[in-house]
Order: C-alpha cells, then sequence, then structure tokens
C-alpha cells in the first residue's frame, strides 16, 4: 500500500512539474527573436538581425503553432514600420490564409495604419493610448 501511494505521489509531482515546462523550441525561437529585435535596431536591417530572424522561424516551426509564426511575422513588420521600411506582408498574410487569430489581424491594421478597423482595447496594452489618440486625431496627447 505504501509503494502504490508513494508511486502516486511521483506521479503527481512529476505530472506538475511537466505542465510547468515549456518546449525548448519555443524558449530559442523567443532568445532569437529578442537577439533580431536587438540587432534589428543595433545594425539596421541586413544580414546580422535575418539571421536571428531565420533562427526563429526554424525554431517556431518546429511547434506547428501558426500563432507564434505570425507573431514572428508581426514583430519584423513592426520593426520595418518603426524604421520606416516597406512592410513585407506576404509571409504574414500567408499564414493568416490558413488560420486567422483576431488579435494578431488586430494588430496587422494597426501597422497598416487602418485605424479605424482597429479594436483598440485588443491591442497590446504598450499599443492602446497611442491607438486611441489615432483613431481620434490627437497624436500629441498619447500619454
Amino acid at each position: 500500500m505504501r509503494k502504490i501511494f508513494y508511486l502516486i505521489w511521483v506521479a503527481i509531482i512529476l505530472g506538475g512539474c511537466a505542465l510547468n515546462t515549456r518546449p525548448s523550441w519555443i524558449i530559442t525561437g523567443e532568445r532569437n527573436l529578442e537577439g533580431f529585435k536587438k540587432s534589428f535596431f543595433t545594425y539596421g536591417p541586413g544580414e546580422i538581425s535575418d539571421n536571428y530572424f531565420k533562427r526563429t522561424l526554424e525554431e517556431f516551426k518546429k511547434s506547428g503553432d501558426l500563432d507564434l509564426m505570425e507573431k514572428a511575422w508581426l514583430t519584423r513588420m513592426a520593426l520595418q514600420v518603426a524604421v520606416l521600411e516597406e512592410m513585407e506582408e506576404r509571409n504574414y498574410l500567408e499564414i493568416a490564409a490558413v488560420r486567422q487569430v483576431p488579435e494578431n489581424e488586430n494588430f496587422f491594421k494597426f501597422l497598416r495604419c487602418e485605424i479605424s478597423e482597429v479594436e483598440i482595447g485588443v491591442l497590446p496594452e504598450q499599443y492602446r493610448s497611442f491607438g486611441r489618440a489615432l483613431l481620434t486625431g490627437d497624436v500629441l496627447k498619447t500619454g
């Protein structure tokens, strides 16, 4: 009876630990995405940042999670907008055609400056005040 109780206890502990772990490819992909952002702003668009982005995509593809892939492409497009480059939309649109995530689609519209179609409350928190200011036309009061 003690052995059964012990085995059940070990199974519960191991099961609980398994629920809290994240796959290594997601962790590695997120690290590469951070590296991409840092190198993009440090060195600009180019080979260094592109290598980080390619590694991000390779890791996220392992997960099979289209939401992660969309977010990676949205991050890339957001950085392109931030440095006044033309947004490369094709890859995002290909993924979104398969499976649309409303929050991602909303952010995509925000990046495209389709502000009248954006649900401000669905934007990531750091963009909401700016989105409201764009919507009202008062971009000087974004604080």
